[in-house]
């Protein structure tokens, strides 16, 4: 008899239980007309010229012109210990160069601020240059030509 009566009060919850839970006074169409208040965020806006970059970088310059590296890159400075990373382009005995380098004196050659993690990447006719405060900086750097490379703007579309 007790396992009846369970077995009735189990199927009554059952099914009335999806029953209780819709509600018939909801009305999405009033939620849409409804303000929706966006505060700015705070910071600096930085032009990236339709790049995808995420984290989007302090400070972004573009210059004029294209570096080919359809014929591959060849590893310059610390490149090698991030050839793993680099395996989104083609490397080649006689590729345009693309330097890794970090350290503070490297840094400050190339006016890289003095922070864990901060970097400087540069590309002009002469190949890349990628300027790491540290070795994490250096990794951040190849992170930001990997979505730079594959980037549709990149590639002219």
């Amino acid at each position: 008899m007790t396992r009846t009566r369970f077995a009735l009060l189990a199927a009554g919850l059952f099914l009335c239980g999806p029953l209780s839970g819709q509600e018939t006074d909801f009305d999405l169409a009033a939620q849409r007309s409804e303000s929706q208040d966006v505060r700015p965020v705070p910071g600096h806006a930085v032009d990236h010229g339709g790049l995808p970059l995420n984290p989007v970088p302090h400070s972004l310059v573009r210059g004029e012109g294209r570096l080919d590296v359809s014929g591959g890159v060849r590893l310059r400075g610390e490149g090698a210990r991030f050839a793993a990373d680099l395996g989104f382009l083609p490397l080649a005995r006689k590729g345009a160069a693309l330097s890794v380098e970090f350290g503070a004196k490297a840094a400050a050659r190339r006016g890289v601020k003095p922070l864990s993690g901060a970097y400087a990447l540069r590309i002009d006719g002469s190949g890349i240059a990628l300027t790491g405060y540290d070795e994490r900086g250096a990794f951040y750097a190849v992170q930001t030509l990997r979505q730079i490379a594959e980037s549709p703007a990149a590639a002219g579309g």
